[in-house]
């Protein structure tokens, strides 16, 4: 007899694994059409200098200390985030996964020395290691990318690395390799299908930690340089108002959270649907 869960229908699941892909969805349009979504300079100064949300004939989210439209520079921000986070994650995922086929179907030196480094790598929290990267390399949008790339990368490795290696002990791979077949074959072939699952789950749980680390950075002035609107920077450059005119810090902190939010649930749905254990139920 099979165990049956205390809520078989679950509608919690769904409702959150939608809520995850409307709001990904959203986030992505706000990202590519953020011109034509807000028609205001996100750098143009004025003299309304920390206007307060919702004041008669302001701006809808008051100004910065330079009298910027915030609404603007959160919509710009979005861009400049999911833009950074995109190229992270791609970059990351196709070295990764890459390293991550060669340790678990090769194995032997090639195994262990990927696994190694990778292992010293992840001794080291994942933003501190981005600083000392950055700090080498000099503060920089460029330099911060490289820096959360090269974070990123060993997660895509061993996730990657542990499919692998199961997959090449199973059967059909042995069967395979038996008929004569080539190790990159299997690799293309047989494991790297299996493999696609738990990437797709990694690259939307690793977008959520790409999105907190450029803040972080941006917000320890590593990152993005002014005038560039970006969420990390808007914290940085409203340090000094966070008593007069806590608004600047309260709305991109509100970014940051309900993006790396809606990744996270997303990841997690995915994970839910595409593990075979679970049975693909929502």
């Amino acid at each position: 007899m099979s165990k049956q869960p205390f809520w078989p229908y679950r509608p919690w699941r769904l409702a959150t694994g939608r809520m995850a892909l409307y709001g990904t969805l959203a986030l992505m349009a706000l990202g590519l059409l953020a011109p034509l979504i807000v028609h205001l300079d996100p750098y143009g100064l004025s003299d309304r200098l920390r206007s307060a949300p919702g004041l008669a004939g302001g701006p809808l989210l008051g100004t910065d200390d330079l009298g910027r439209d915030l609404l603007a520079r959160l919509v710009y921000g979005a861009r400049s985030s999911m833009g950074i986070g995109f190229g992270v994650v791609t970059v990351s995922m196709l070295t990764g996964s890459l390293l991550g086929l060669l340790a678990g179907v090769y194995g032997g030196w090639i195994d262990t020395v990927i696994t190694r480094l990778t292992d010293i790598v992840m001794t080291l929290p994942s933003i501190l290691l981005a600083i000392v990267v950055v700090a080498v390399l000099g503060p920089g949008l460029l330099n911060m990318t490289v820096a959360i790339t090269l974070v990123a990368v060993p997660r895509f490795i061993r996730i990657v690395r542990s499919v692998a290696s199961l997959e090449m002990k199973k059967q059909y791979v042995q069967a395979a390799h038996t008929c004569g077949s080539s190790r990159f074959t299997i690799l293309w072939s047989e494991v790297l299908p299996n493999c696609w699952g738990p990437i797709i789950v990694q690259a939307s749980l690793g977008f959520s930690d790409a999105i907190l680390e450029i803040a972080a950075l941006g917000f320890l002035g590593l990152g993005a340089r002014p005038p560039l609107a970006e969420w990390g920077t808007m914290l940085a450059d409203a340090r000094p108002f966070i008593e007069s005119s806590p608004y600047l810090l309260v709305l991109p902190g509100m970014c940051i959270l309900a993006t790396v939010l809606t990744f996270n649930l997303l990841g997690d749905a995915l994970q839910e649907k595409l593990d075979p254990k679970l049975g693909g139920q929502p």
